[in-house]
């Protein structure tokens, strides 16, 4: 059986880079949050893990991300409960 890398052609690390340095807030309409949190909520790590990885993959973990202005289903603008 061949191994992920013979498939796809990519190391295990450079997916780890790639998920790290990809990671994006899918929530729309609030006021972001850091990538040390998105990357520990796709892994299932904690501060220090999460952080960690970022920085071994050149992120700042410290950087605030945003969700999409609109949701993408709907196109609201405006997300507050009613």
């Amino acid at each position: 059986m061949k191994t992920f890398d013979e498939i796809c052609g990519i190391s295990d690390a450079k997916l780890l880079q790639l998920a790290v340095s990809g990671v994006r807030n899918p929530l729309p309409g609030n006021d972001g949050r850091p990538r040390w949190s998105l990357v520990g909520d796709l892994f299932g790590l904690g501060i220090t893990s999460s952080a960690a990885l970022c920085r071994k993959f050149g992120v700042d973990p410290e950087e605030i991300l945003k969700g999409p202005p609109t949701c993408s289903a709907c196109g609201r603008e405006d997300f507050t409960e009613e």
